[in-house]
């Protein structure tokens, strides 16, 4: 981008196809590029996240492209909210560190294995999200006591 200095204004559209995982916390790459959409309000960034790839692919490395993929081990379960997490508070993040409203935009995508996906987030991810709402609000009631030490 800082090759195209004089062009970076007239940028209207940048697409991140995430298709790979990358180096150090990926999810938050999305950050570095604050500068940029700061000095063109207008560019609206399209970061597209493999969820195969950059966040189920990261548990299970004996995944290949065009694979038939098994049931999923049960050690997916305890690790997939967090890392899909990662994603989306970043994605929140984005705000914080300079980028105007609505001129970001992430998506998880599934590819050929829309299936697969799908299932997995309505069974783990959509089941911790309940759970996490629900002690939330029991724990506003007054429900759960705590230990004085």
């Amino acid at each position: 981008m800082s090759s195209l200095s004089g062009q970076r204004i007239w940028l209207k559209h940048l697409v991140l196809h995430e298709d790979f995982n990358s180096v150090n916390d990926p999810h938050t790459h999305a950050r570095g590029l604050a500068p940029f959409v700061q000095e063109n309000p207008s560019l609206q960034i399209f970061r597209r996240v493999s969820l195969l790839d950059c966040i189920i692919g990261i548990l299970m490395r004996i995944l290949q492209r065009g694979e038939r993929i098994q049931p999923e081990p049960k050690w997916i379960r305890s690790s997939l909210s967090r890392n899909i997490g990662y994603w989306i508070r970043d994605a929140l993040v984005v705000k914080e560190v300079g980028f105007p409203t609505k001129c970001f935009t992430l998506r998880l995508e599934a590819g050929s294995h829309q299936d697969f996906c799908t299932d997995l987030l309505q069974r783990i991810v959509h089941r911790d999200v309940a759970w996490c709402r629900a002690y939330k609000l029991l724990e506003a009631h007054g429900t759960f006591q705590k230990d004085d030490p």
